[in-house]
């Protein structure tokens, strides 16, 4: 009897610790991996490949994916249905989609593509990240490679001009901003400062500040209210500022502008002393160069960007012009 009872508890155990190795052996974390065939394609003929790592599929799988990023239609094939099948006993599959070579220049774009379901289920948050390519554009902006001049022009009468030297010193383009949209900077084009793609063109007796795509040249937006003798800019972060002489004779009527550039709008503006001139950027402080207007100085203003406010003021040599 007693052999009996061991004998029965000993099948007993291997019938549980088999059971437990079973579950153990057959179970598989289902895993739904995206990842860019080339991170980078050229629209130049170039073809959009993701490659999936998938559940091997018991059936015949239907997934639905979704594309963002900064791409459109207008830049690559976007099919009318977001999905793609896997056979059954398959656990891989590659979705590709035809780059539109354009004549737009357009800079670097990005496709992102992300699973969202499996036979009509979603997939859980962190299931499986989405991939990105980038699109390379082929065509090359006017104003890429080389440098921007500007010429003043005839004082009173008339209207300055930017000029574009390429980048190996061979060729010359002169007046770009009128060619590119028919029109003109304004009297005296005193200066030119940049932010990001964004080019900030002073014309000093207009009082206008003219912005426009610092590679195209293509005119973006025009502050020409709020600036008085407006001589250079700046810019820190989605800030810009702008000095500003007013009468080159009263020494009470000098500021800077501070410029909303999400807006292309003057926020506030910040009283200097004068002759304010040309500005430098460290950290969070704008450094200002005070010529003096028609007059005499000799100081640089301190200008903390966090409060847009005269911090301190240093003492230097006579009509400092630039830092």
């Amino acid at each position: 009897m007693k052999i009996k009872i061991l004998l029965l508890a000993f099948l007993s155990f291997c019938l549980f610790s088999c059971s437990d190795d079973d579950d153990n052996d057959s179970f598989t974390e289902e895993t739904f991996t995206v990842v860019a065939t080339e991170a980078n394609v050229s629209e130049d003929g170039g073809v959009i490949s993701f490659t999936f790592s998938l559940p091997e599929a018991t059936q015949l799988d239907v997934y639905n994916y979704e594309l963002s990023g900064t791409a459109s239609s207008e830049d690559y094939e976007i099919p009318t249905t977001l999905s793609f099948t896997v056979p059954e006993g398959e656990n891989s599959a590659v979705v590709t989609f035809d780059v539109i070579n354009d004549e737009e220049v357009e800079g670097i774009e990005t496709v992102i593509l992300e699973i969202t379901e499996r036979n009509g289920i979603p997939l859980s948050a962190g299931d499986t990240e989405p991939a990105t390519v980038a699109i390379d554009d082929d065509d090359s902006f006017p104003f890429e490679n080389g440098f921007l001049i500007t010429n003043q022009g005839p004082f009173g009468s008339g209207f300055g001009t930017v000029s574009f030297l390429d980048a190996s010193f061979s060729v010359i383009q002169n007046d770009i901003y009128q060619t590119v949209n028919n029109d003109n900077l304004g009297n005296i084009v005193n200066s030119i400062g940049f932010s990001d793609d964004q080019a900030y063109v002073i014309a000093n007796v207009s009082n206008r500040l003219t912005i426009v795509d610092r590679f195209t040249f293509e005119e973006q937006a025009r502050i020409d209210t709020g600036l008085n003798n407006p001589r250079h800019f700046v810019a820190v972060g989605n800030k810009g500022y702008v000095t500003n002489w007013g009468d080159g004779s009263n020494p009470d009527d000098d500021y800077v502008s501070v410029i909303d550039l999400t807006t292309n709008t003057i926020i506030t503006d910040i009283p200097v002393g004068e002759g304010p001139e040309r500005l430098v950027v460290s950290g969070d402080n704008v450094y200002v160069a005070h010529q003096g207007g028609f007059s005499v100085n000799n100081i640089i203003s301190v200008i903390d960007s966090n409060t847009d406010q005269v911090s301190t003021t240093i003492e230097v040599g006579d009509v400092p012009n630039s830092i």
